[in-house]
């Protein structure tokens, strides 16, 4: 994922490898959340995309053919909190507007998916119309775009 001259650079953090935890997890059918920040360059999205495209689960290949689900904060206002695609097993969560301390930086998105996984064990639909599927829009947006056809 990188140049080796990164990879060098980085050596001698000793990074810890934390996919056969991961893995544990799933075999066990334990429900959990996986979040970054957004703007978070250190463990942020890209990096946990990385790996986690990286294991192999059953139903990896549906989980990674889904559309991210928008994530709306129902309190204290409706807004914006992630975007987030599910297995059975975990939720993984990106929070917008949030570096490395993302709960520091996006307080309320943290105080309701936190909310979501302690009441529900897995992250809840708060849309106001109770659609939270973004395919639909995609297609409305895209659909004839430089005359290539239709979703």
């Amino acid at each position: 994922m990188g140049s080796s001259a990164v990879g060098e650079a980085f050596s001698a953090d000793q990074l810890i490898d934390y996919q056969s935890y991961i893995q544990k997890l799933i075999e066990m059918e334990s429900p959990f959340l996986i979040y970054a920040g957004e703007f978070d360059s250190q463990d942020g999205p890209k990096t946990i995309e990385f790996w986690l495209r990286d294991m192999e689960f059953e139903g990896s290949e549906d989980f990674w053919s889904q559309s991210r689900q928008v994530y709306w904060n129902s309190y204290p206002t409706t807004a914006v909190g992630g975007y987030w695609r599910e297995s059975p097993y975990f939720s993984y969560l990106t929070v917008p507007k949030a570096g490395h301390f993302v709960p520091n930086n996006n307080y309320w998105a943290s105080w309701n998916f936190l909310n979501d996984y302690i009441q529900h064990q897995a992250l809840q639909c708060h849309a106001s119309d109770g659609n939270c599927e973004t395919t639909a829009a995609k297609c409305s947006y895209m659909n004839n775009c430089s005359g290539h056809g239709t979703c």
